[in-house]
């Protein structure tokens, strides 16, 4: 009874040591570390009100102002913000925190740190017109952390390059630069000029069609990356806020466009034109609002190539039932190879012990076939070319043809007025001659279907001259 009388009071009194330790010295240190990291921070004020920024590096100054939710310019230039931009600025800038106090009191001099001549100012204010100021030295410390004061503080603050870089931001880093501003789920009307016509595209109940007249099915996809890809173009420059002149078009290269995008939106019609000059210096004019700049040099190969075989849906050459292919045939100038389905297996219809046919290959190839997309759609002049030299025949049990296609050798054709070696086909699903890049015909070589290396078509695919 004694010996467990003990054991009792010695668990009680490590359990008092264990609570002694927890609370007099863990949480202790606890409160020391919140402290010192509220001690550390930079910020004392709410991302969220934050109103105003002002950025001052020597004569140049930003100033950003937040109104009914919306970022804008107001300095150096009136114009919208880049909302994310300003978002990520003040996330970074909130989130710094003093390394360590340098010197503090009152007998501080300034100089010595370079913050008697600050190189540049850092401004918030919120809602209630509360200022954080802060003010950045040229100057770094032995271990090349910046050096700043904050308000009124009689302290120099050490704190991260992060910080002090933060004045050098250029103004274009926070401006609104993309040439299309609006919504591209406002847009209802498409018309795109440029040296190969003029393309114009409705959007009715949904769907893009094409105004010219043609009946041609507009693969819509294509048409929204065309719209995304407008959407992210953006300025590299602003050269003037009003309409140029005469001289300022030829001045720009915009006097004879090489390219015109016109939008129908529920706000209202935007125009873009856009001009190059020879070193590829790329030059647009946008309309709401109205901007002369300049853009990525190539910026504009994404509007001057186009024509409406861009748009056209690029699948139903090659839309068959793949799951009722029950014999196939592979043809070449020479011989044909004929497989057949028996139960889920595929074998040679004329067996030959050599050969191993593999039937997850074969179905591979069925497949492949199925998801094939045309890579170009040929003038009449280079669909006169075509002169197939291989053949794939699918048929169904019946046996009924299901899907037929024939391939050409390597034939040199245009395609948005640029040279290309395509291979020609034709399927039985389309009535006009295409193009396909060789690595689909790769796809479909008679060897891919054997687990043994077959005989397989020697025809090396070189291009056929143009005559």
């Amino acid at each position: 009874m004694k010996k467990f009388r003990t054991t009792i009071i010695f668990s009680v009194i490590v359990l008092a040591l264990g609570l002694y330790a927890y609370f007099g010295e863990y949480r202790q240190e606890e409160k020391e570390l919140a402290a010192k990291e509220q001690q550390s921070k930079l910020i004392d004020m709410p991302k969220d009100s934050v109103q105003h920024i002002t950025l001052i590096h020597g004569n140049e100054e930003i100033v950003l102002e937040k109104a009914d939710g919306v970022w804008k310019m107001l300095v150096p230039a009136q114009d919208q913000a880049d909302s994310s931009a300003v978002e990520n600025f003040l996330d970074n800038i909130i989130s710094e925190r003093s390394i360590e106090v340098a010197k503090e009191g009152d007998n501080i001099d300034w100089d010595d740190y370079g913050l008697e001549r600050p190189i540049g100012k850092i401004i918030l204010t919120d809602g209630a017109r509360k200022n954080i100021t802060f003010q950045i030295s040229a100057k770094k410390n032995f271990e090349g952390n910046g050096l700043i004061k904050r308000d009124n503080e009689n302290r120099v603050l050490v704190v991260s390059t992060n910080f002090t870089d933060k004045i050098t931001r250029k103004p274009n880093s926070f401006r609104e630069r993309r040439l299309f501003r609006g919504k591209v789920s406002d847009i209802t009307g498409i018309e795109i000029k440029n040296k190969l016509g003029v393309i114009k595209l409705s959007l009715k109940d949904g769907k893009w069609t094409d105004n010219s007249g043609s009946l041609y099915e507009l693969e819509q996809n294509r048409i929204r990356e065309f719209l995304t890809t407008l959407n992210e173009t953006n300025a590299e420059e602003f050269l003037q806020s009003r309409s140029p002149s005469p001289t300022e078009r030829q001045k720009y290269f915009l006097n004879k466009p090489v390219a015109e995008v016109r939008l129908r939106t529920n706000a209202g019609p935007w125009l873009g034109e856009f001009g190059e000059n020879s070193a590829r210096e790329t030059y647009a004019l946008t309309s709401n609002p109205l901007y002369v700049v300049r853009i990525q040099n190539g910026g504009l190969d994404k509007f001057r190539g186009l024509s409406i075989m861009d748009f056209r849906e690029r699948r139903s050459a090659f839309d068959f039932a793949s799951g009722s292919v029950a014999m196939i045939k592979w043809s070449n100038e020479t011989k044909t190879t004929e497989f057949k389905k028996n139960n889920e297996s595929w074998e040679l219809l004329v067996p030959d012990p050599a050969m191993k046919v593999n039937s997850q290959k074969v179905q591979d190839v069925i497949d492949r076939l199925r998801k094939t997309e045309v890579t170009a759609y040929l003038s009449d002049q280079d669909q006169k070319k075509f002169k197939p030299v291989r053949v794939i025949e699918l048929l169904d049990a019946a046996p009924q043809p299901i899907f037929k296609i024939e391939f050409s050798t390597l034939t040199k054709v245009k395609v948005n007025g640029v040279d290309k070696n395509l291979i020609l086909a034709r399927s039985s699903k389309y009535p006009e001659v295409f193009g396909l890049e060789e690595k689909w015909i790769d796809n479909f070589e008679l060897n891919l279907v054997f687990d043994t290396p077959a005989e397989a078509d020697t025809d090396k695919t070189q291009p056929e001259e143009t005559k």
